[in-house]
């Protein structure tokens, strides 16, 4: 006889019995034991004592449910079913369905907006999310009866999660005060809000650079932009070049993760999505980015976010014609190159994109942190700014019969040199 797998089901029990009742005459008579028909090859095998219990199976769940997640709850009993081939199913699902099913509550209030659900729904939820992960496997709940099905369509009901997370900040920003916020703004930040508030109204698809130093407020006019924006039923992504920046952001999140940017980002690259992902129908129905902490990436990730957006907004404008926010202070940390030289790390600013051209500066010059009412306040903060002013520098190049070298000078030196090549750079 051939080896049939315990994972294949009633082949298997239809095997077992084939080895153990002699001279059957139909399989009708193989599902009968003690005069009593059974449904199934499985429940004849039980009726003959030929399986185990479930008992090792039951000891197993038990002990997870103490330490373990519904996640990680839900993932074990997968793992039971499909390679443990457990004699009641239903009966395990039924014991321990409340722990498996011990976060879904929540998920369901944050997804799907239902104040209280049910019992019931929270089951049901939790078995279509089950046999999502059978799916991954290429089994599903019809393999192992008599296992329930989900009743509600869920990935209906879900849509794009990225989505609904976006929808929530909107019913959050329409709950706050937007215009108290408005009017605490100083005049340097509400000019940078009018202009960026006209180009998203008017769809004018503008790319700004917000350049500010340390205090100036850069974070609370991106929130109350975003806020405002979101206010008006519009989404809003808003990133950072690092995780500590974007925990100041209302719904913030690292560029990196937001936009699937390769860790070895080329001059080419792309970002790591298609057009039918759920990030670009996310980015598709954006409304503004705003990006801080730019000038510490390398400007090639900016381009790949640039070109991902042309394609799959299918418009040839600078970042797919959607209003921009980039931010930053070029007097801080600059890319990282590994190994590079000063000129390799000023071609890696953003200020030597070609992006750079059409991108519109808005400069934040009054440090919000320090009370300018008081004098020495007011020197210290013209003080810090002289101290951290960093000269225009230009990368030129030398020629002449003998040799050819490349370097960096500054305002100064290009004054008095009377250099005439080379474009700004930082």
């Amino acid at each position: 006889m051939y080896f049939v797998s315990p994972n294949c089901g009633e082949t298997f029990y239809l095997r077992l019995l084939l080895t153990v009742v002699r001279g059957p005459k139909s399989y009708e008579s193989l599902r009968t034991v003690n005069n009593v028909i059974h449904n199934t090859f499985k429940l004849a095998c039980v009726a003959r004592g030929l399986l185990e219990d479930d008992d090792e199976w039951v000891q197993c769940l038990e002990e997870a449910a103490i330490m373990k997640s519904g996640y990680q709850l839900r993932r074990l009993f997968c793992v039971i079913l499909t390679q443990c081939s457990p004699l009641q199913p239903l009966e395990l699902w039924k014991r321990f369905s409340i722990h498996i099913c011990d976060d879904l509550a929540h998920k369901i209030r944050t997804l799907f907006t239902l104040p209280n659900p049910t019992e019931g729904q929270i089951e049901d939820y939790g078995l279509y999310l089950l046999n999502q992960m059978l799916g991954e496997i290429g089994k599903s709940l019809y393999d192992f009866p008599p296992m329930p099905q989900p009743i509600e369509n869920w990935s209906t009901v879900v849509g794009n999660r990225l989505i609904i997370e976006h929808r929530l900040l909107q019913i959050q920003a329409q709950k706050a005060d937007t215009e108290t916020n408005i009017g605490r703004l100083n005049s340097g930040q509400r000019s940078a809000y009018d202009a960026i508030i006209c180009s998203v109204l008017e769809n004018k698809g503008t790319t700004f650079f917000l350049n500010g130093g340390a205090g100036t407020g850069k974070t609370f006019l991106y929130n109350t932009i975003a806020q405002k924006c979101r206010g008006l039923g519009h989404i809003v992504v808003t990133v950072a070049s690092s995780g500590i920046a974007s925990l100041l952001l209302e719904g913030g999140r690292t560029a990196h993760s937001t936009f699937s940017i390769p860790l070895d980002v080329l001059e080419n690259s792309i970002c790591g999505f298609t057009k039918q992902s759920i990030q670009a129908e996310l980015l598709r129905e954006t409304k503004m980015i705003i990006w801080d902490e730019v000038p510490m990436q390398h400007k090639y990730c900016v381009e790949a976010v640039d070109r991902t957006l042309r394609d799959i907004r299918d418009n040839p404008k600078p970042f797919g014609g959607m209003t921009i926010v980039l931010g930053g202070d070029f007097r801080q940390i600059l890319p990282v190159v590994p190994k590079g030289v000063r000129e390799e790390i000023v071609n890696a600013s953003l200020r030597r994109s070609d992006l750079w051209d059409d991108i519109r500066v808005l400069t934040l010059s009054l440090n919000m942190r320090l009370n300018t009412i008081d004098s020495r306040n007011a020197d210290f903060a013209n003080f810090l700014m002289e101290a951290l002013r960093v000269p225009s520098w230009y990368v030129v190049q030398r020629s002449s019969s003998w040799h050819h070298k490349t370097e960096l000078i500054n305002d100064d030196d290009w004054q008095r040199g009377g250099v005439n090549e080379g474009p700004p750079c930082i």
